[in-house]
């Protein structure tokens, strides 16, 4: 909202940034807090390097780590080819006629079930025998039951290649039980 032309994720940090800055906001850091505790209505945080900081209100932002497959050169396709969400932009740069999905926890199940809605083919591929080891039932369920997606299991993906985005996964079906 209010942003008609578009705006990146760092374009709407920086001007979130600009305007806490504008309203006398102070950053620090990196900074690294080692201790909180209540006081009353406000809460006192302790840093690393003794300073301590009051507040009313506090976000705590840990930031995400996305499991990567252990494959050379995966870093390459970051953002060209390999994306680690699934939502209608992720959709529209993939192209809408097939997108394989690699795992088996209820992340990529309901990637799968998402993304079956905007393309012709949507590949699930997973080490191990069937879903239900590590997917909720409701959702293997709406899996099992949805014409355009394709499981494959005993598979992992061991290489991938292109030249500027990625082309092609390489594939080898196996027995691993997970």
């Amino acid at each position: 909202m209010g942003f008609p032309t578009g705006l990146s994720g760092k374009q709407l940090a920086c001007r979130a940034n600009l305007q806490a800055q504008k309203f006398g906001s102070q950053f620090s850091v990196p900074a690294e807090v080692v201790n909180l505790r209540l006081l009353g209505d406000r809460t006192i945080l302790e840093l690393h390097d003794g300073k301590q900081l009051t507040a009313r209100s506090i976000l705590i932002a840990t930031g995400v780590t996305y499991r990567q497959l252990p494959i050379p050169g995966i870093k390459k396709y970051e953002g060209v080819g390999i994306y680690y969400s699934a939502t209608t932009v992720e959709a529209q740069m993939c192209g809408g006629q097939t997108i394989v999905i690699i795992g088996g926890g209820n992340s990529a199940g309901q990637a799968a079930v998402f993304m079956s809605k905007h393309f012709k083919e949507v590949i699930l591929i997973i080490r191990g025998s069937d879903l239900t080891k590590s997917i909720s039932n409701y959702l293997v369920q709406r899996i099992e039951i949805i014409d355009n997606i394709n499981l494959m299991t005993h598979t992992e993906v061991t290489g991938v290649t292109g030249d500027r985005v990625l082309e092609t996964i390489e594939i080898r079906r196996c027995i691993i039980e997970t």
